[in-house]
């Protein structure tokens, strides 16, 4: 409601600061230094590589015999990533062996 006192030409030949003040003269104004967003994204071959494993061994060698390699591009930042048929064992590869390590305990989940 307030705002719409201010005619055209005050809001074009006014700064913020008295605009403001002329607005809100009952309140206490602070004023707070702009924040400029900034864009940054947190994608890497070791988190897509974690998503490939996630989808599952068969899956993957399914998609691998299907079209010969994995391209994978982030949506946010553009980044593509390419993974062949050894980069794919590979990330199943260090699985396989932890499991191997680990005794299966007598409850079942």
């Amino acid at each position: 409601m307030l705002a719409s006192t201010l005619r055209q030409d005050e809001l074009l030949s006014t700064d913020i600061a008295t605009v403001m003040r002329r607005l809100f003269w009952e309140e206490t104004i602070r004023v707070f230094d702009p924040v400029h967003p900034s864009f940054n994204c947190s994608c890497n071959r070791e988190r897509v590589g974690n998503m490939l494993k996630m989808l599952g061994q068969e899956e993957v060698e399914a998609a691998i015999a299907e079209l010969g390699h994995l391209a994978i591009d982030c949506d946010f930042c553009g980044q593509h990533y390419d993974f062949d048929k050894v980069d794919c064992a590979q990330l199943f590869a260090a699985d396989i062996g932890a499991d191997a390590l680990q005794t299966p305990g007598p409850s079942r989940h």
